[in-house]
């Protein structure tokens, strides 16, 4: 499996994990959008690796508060 693919699929189980949907983006530079996952309303946008960051800071932050 590609570097690529194995980062994709990270960042979707994260997004899945946190309540929110990947979507590649159709237009260049083909970015990716976390949605909501019933609205599918646009939440955060970006390449895989800020997405990837995002998700994991905010997973982090999720866990200090508890």
């Amino acid at each position: 499996m590609s570097t690529f693919e194995q980062l994709r699929q990270r960042v979707l189980l994260q997004a899945g994990n946190a309540g929110y949907g990947l979507v590649r983006q159709n237009r260049a530079p083909y970015g990716w959008d976390l949605v909501t996952v019933g609205g599918r309303k646009p939440v955060k946008s970006g390449s895989l690796i800020e997405l990837d960051n995002w998700l994991a800071a905010q997973a982090a932050s999720d866990r200090k508060s508890r």
